[in-house]
């Protein structure tokens, strides 16, 4: 599965819905204020949005970022997984659809 919406297209909203109340109880939502918006402006470029959670995660000193991007957040302080990483860490069942 790629995305949330792509969950949404296939499952219905209910499912997802589900999917992001689990999300919810594995992570933990950080803040993104004013200054991780500046401070995203020094980092991953040329990707604003990465550099928007590398300062989140810089700002709340998280220690996990689930990614597909592999090449995204190399210089994180943070350690870095891909979806499927994580959950072959976790033991948990990989499906592909």
């Amino acid at each position: 599965m790629k995305s949330l919406i792509n969950y949404h297209c296939i499952k219905g909203a209910e499912a997802a819905y589900g999917a992001v109340e689990r999300m919810l109880e594995l992570a933990r939502v950080v803040a993104v204020d004013d200054l991780v918006c500046r401070r995203a402006l020094d980092l991953e470029r040329p990707d604003y949005e990465d550099g928007i959670i590398a300062a989140a995660a810089e700002a709340d000193a998280v220690d996990l970022i689930v990614t597909r991007d592999e090449d995204a957040f190399a210089e994180a302080a943070a350690r870095r997984l891909t979806p499927v990483q994580l959950m072959v860490e976790r033991g948990w069942e990989v499906a592909t659809i």
